[in-house]
């Protein structure tokens, strides 16, 4: 077990690939603070931490708010009295980010604020808990769509995506 004795937080693991990562980290015997938007989808993923003999809690908020993205690093430390690990997996793309038909200036702000926002919201405060103990790893997830254009079908041009996304 790699990470027997870890404490990894990981944002967006109620659904993709942070609720895979999360049940990895498990069964690789980390200790999961399973955070996302929705509280049931945060739930489900530790449920089925919990039946694979795994430790998890549900943590639900907004990485792009400022509040939740301190509670969420709070609240795994009251837990588990450390973090040693967070993965920013949380995401969004302009086809989900809000309902259909919404104003692309409103689309392409909420891509930014939880894509980019929320990502230097949660790891400013995982920072400052992990520099309390003996440091710690933040892994950030991008795609190769912030390296090459994004096709027209899947809502080129004016996208927030491809930006919010690049190394």
């Amino acid at each position: 077990m790699r990470l027997n004795n870890k404490i990894a937080l990981i944002t967006g693991a109620g659904s993709g690939i942070g609720k895979a990562t999360a049940i990895r980290f498990a069964t690789e015997g980390a200790s999961v603070a399973v955070v996302d938007l929705s509280k049931t989808d945060a739930q489900k993923t530790v449920s089925k931490i919990e039946n694979l003999g795994g430790k998890a809690i549900a943590i639900s908020g907004d990485v792009s708010i400022g509040v939740d993205a301190e509670s969420m690093v709070s609240s795994t430390v009251d837990v588990f009295n450390r973090l040693d690990i967070l993965i920013n997996s949380a995401g969004v793309t302009a086809r989900n980010a809000l309902s259909p038909g919404s104003n692309p200036e409103e689309i392409w702000d909420r891509v930014l604020e939880v894509n980019l926002k929320g990502t230097y919201l949660i790891s400013s405060y995982a920072v400052k808990n992990m520099q309390k103990g003996n440091g710690g790893s933040i892994v950030n997830l991008s795609s190769i769509m912030g390296l090459v254009g994004y096709p027209a079908g899947l809502g080129g041009g004016f996208n927030p995506y491809p930006p919010s996304k690049g190394e």
